[in-house]
């Protein structure tokens, strides 16, 4: 922790401003933390500016002055009114990526991994201040494990208020549109591969036969298919136009990695740099006339008539798991037939969405998070 490295001791929590930090030491030192803190801040943190208040003088040779203060400690929020912005989502990173690839992680797998670098923030608030009970993660006591890393100083989900794992945390499954079962994901999926059975497996499957899934990902529902064509003359995109009466307005494609994406468009870098930016935004992006041997063909109902195509990146866990299986591109679209309003809970999604999903794909937090496959 910065503080510890210059040998400061206070406290930090965030209220209704921001964050706020009381440390003592010398002179010298809290300088030195505040241009460092300036320099190298958090990952996710803006800082719009540093407000500085001396409160007292403490005498750091006198033991008397310094009895109450021990280290650096994170404390309860000040609760007070909100003038302050919330941070936004951010998309996985690079650490929690290696986490749910690799199977000796127990986090193997898990759709809502997340740490202080990545993951939900403003969709999954309730109030200011920003803490664990102020977001709908609050009705998912953590494990002690999730407790140990939240805890620690030196861990990267220290503090992390989504933090959960397979133990902990929200759980998914898949069901028909009639309520019955197809596929729950186990409840300990560490130090095994993944399971045939498994609810986003069952999922990509499904979209490889051209379904259509409803799926509520972090901030809302989308609408997903199979954005390729093939020999079947079957198109899923032709399909989810007439369903979602839309008839030529451009989809947006979501790719596997830029290596994917570099097979169907050209890419500079900058363009390259915002694919893989924590905001993961869509991107404008110049078609290949021609696409690599080893790629698969686009439908042609995707951006008719466009020589740009719109293309982002997996944001979540959940994306990168299922682009890794399906291993094609998908279509990705808001959850709503034109001119009806996005679908942002489970009970309006079954009752506007049924026309266009025969299975719903439900997962336990975050917004009661829905997915529905046809």
């Amino acid at each position: 922790m910065l503080a510890q490295q210059f040998g400061l001791i206070g406290t930090v929590c965030n209220d209704g401003d921001g964050v706020l930090i009381e440390v003592q030491g010398k002179s010298f030192s809290i300088n030195a933390f505040i241009d460092t803190l300036s320099k190298d801040k958090p990952t996710l943190a803006r800082i719009d500016a540093i407000e500085r208040l001396k409160k007292r003088h403490i005498d750091h040779t006198d033991p008397e002055s310094l009895k109450t203060a021990s280290g650096f400690e994170v404390i309860e929020s000040s609760h007070s009114n909100a003038n302050t912005g919330v941070t936004a989502d951010a998309a996985t990173c690079d650490a929690c990526l290696a986490d749910i690839f690799d199977e000796h992680n127990r986090r193997h797998c898990y759709p809502f991994t997340n740490c202080t670098h990545c993951g939900p923030r403003l969709s999954i608030i309730k109030g200011i201040p920003y803490d664990r009970a102020q977001t709908s993660m609050d009705e998912f006591a953590m494990c002690s494990s999730c407790l140990r890393e939240y805890g620690s100083p030196e861990d990267r989900r220290f503090h992390a208020q989504p933090n959960a794992c397979p133990e902990c945390g929200p759980k998914i499954w898949l069901e028909d549109n009639t309520g019955k079962l197809v596929s729950t994901a186990v409840k300990k999926q560490r130090y095994k591969n993944p399971i045939p059975d498994m609810p986003i497996i069952k999922a990509a499957l499904a979209i490889r036969e051209k379904a259509i899934i409803a799926v509520k990902g972090i901030g809302g529902i989308h609408l997903a298919a199979c954005a390729c064509d093939d020999d079947s003359g079957v198109s899923a995109v032709k399909k989810l136009r007439l369903k979602k009466q839309r008839p030529c307005k451009p989809f947006a494609i979501m790719v596997k990695d830029i290596a994917m994406a570099a097979r169907y468009c050209h890419i500079s870098d900058e363009e390259r740099t915002l694919l893989a930016s924590s905001a993961a935004p869509i991107v404008l992006l110049e078609k290949r006339k021609r696409i690599s041997s080893n790629a698969s063909k686009l439908s042609a109902d995707i951006a008719p008539g466009q020589t740009t195509l719109g293309l982002m990146l997996p944001y979540s866990p959940l994306h990168h798991l299922l682009l890794n299986v399906l291993n094609k591109p998908i279509v990705l679209t808001s959850a709503n037939a034109s001119n009806e309003p996005q679908c942002i809970d489970n009970d309006h999604a079954r009752e506007n969405l049924s026309d266009i999903a025969d299975y719903f794909y439900y997962i336990i937090v975050l917004l009661k998070i829905v997915w529905m496959i046809q």
